[in-house]
């Protein structure tokens, strides 16, 4: 089981402070990454590991230059020699090391994403596993390195957004508490509760069109294709800048503009739904979508019972992020914690 709970408890003597709380997100969600991946209970909030947090918050720091260079014919040969993430060997050895205690122990009750894949490799279909090791550990630090930059920046712009459109967060927290009061009345599970919340889901999906990390998707055409008079061959790789989309005045009233009114169920139903695709579409569409969904609503509920975001001396006067291979903000985040 989770501890939600860690999320508010770290907040705790905080009040009044100004904080990184980009910090605080990415610690959050490496904890929770860790525990619902690999079930290991790692305590990185309350009792961080130095070496580990530096390597984790740059693990996507990649150079632009080799973004340049994977744009052309010839990064395909050249990319056996270059590693696009950073520290990606101290990440192998941990996922190594995390995936042989787990075989030693062997099959256990908890249905965590390695226990998955554990169980896949044992299903053998025509004389072959549905997953090697080597496929195995891949997953598991796609797992490890993307299941927390994306979930800590995105609430770290959440944060940010609030603090700065302070009418918006007062009309979540009504939201939050009114809920709150129904959920001891019908005795709902957390999980069902969240997904009631419609303004909080409004939120969160404005703060994805406006900084949503996967701002440029990448796809390789299996077979040449002519579309619109434009011949697309075979192998190329085709980018969807959803940056552009999110932002595009056709689509978008005040495109700049933090406004979740963009996502209320009348404005969604006049919009074409490929406007805005955070995490891609179709099948190739982000795998742990509802994961991180259902992981920052729960996070912004425990926060907002008890706290609320406010703008400090040392908070930026624009939210603005770098782009690698991932969007995070560009500066350190800095807020004020209030007591609710």
């Amino acid at each position: 089981m989770l501890h939600w709970s860690l999320i508010s408890l770290s907040f705790i003597n905080l009040p009044g402070e100004s904080v990184d709380v980009n910090r605080l997100f990415s610690l959050f969600a490496l904890e929770v990454i860790m525990k619902a991946a690999f079930g290991f209970d790692s305590d990185v909030q309350m009792n961080p590991d130095p070496e580990f947090v530096e390597k984790a918050n740059n693990v996507f720091k990649t150079p632009v230059v080799i973004r340049v260079f994977s744009l052309f014919p010839f990064w395909t040969y050249f990319s056996r020699y270059f590693s696009i993430l950073q520290n990606v060997e101290y990440f192998i050895s941990i996922a190594k090391e995390m995936l042989q205690k787990r075989a030693k122990k062997g099959p256990t009750a908890k249905k965590d994403l390695v226990e998955l894949m554990m169980e896949a490799q044992e299903n053998i279909v025509d004389g072959v596993s549905k997953l090697n090791d080597d496929e195995i550990m891949a997953q598991s630090i796609t797992f490890l390195v993307a299941g927390f930059e994306t979930t800590g920046s995105t609430l770290t712009s959440t944060a940010y957004l609030l603090a700065t459109n302070p009418a918006v967060q007062d009309k979540l927290i009504k939201e939050i508490d009114k809920a709150e009061v129904e959920m001891a009345r019908n005795n709902s599970s957390l999980y069902d509760h969240v997904q009631k919340l419609g303004y909080l889901d409004q939120v969160i999906s404005e703060v994805l069109r406006l900084c949503s990390p996967a701002f440029n998707l990448v796809r390789g055409c299996e077979e040449e294709v002519v579309y619109k008079g434009i011949r697309f061959p075979k192998g190329v790789e085709v980018n969807i800048p959803s940056y552009v989309l999110h932002r595009d005045p056709e689509v978008w009233k005040n495109p700049l503009h933090f406004n979740p009114e963009n996502f209320s169920p009348e404005a969604k139903e006049k919009r074409n739904p490929y406007s805005f695709i955070p995490f891609g579409t179709g099948p190739r569409h982000c795998l742990g979508m509802r994961f991180a969904l259902l992981e920052i609503k729960v996070a912004l509920l425990k926060i907002l019972q008890r706290f609320k975001f406010e703008c400090a001396p040392e908070t930026v006067a624009t939210l603005e992020h770098r782009a690698v291979i991932l969007m995070a903000p560009k500066d350190m985040i800095y807020l004020k914690i209030k007591a609710r």
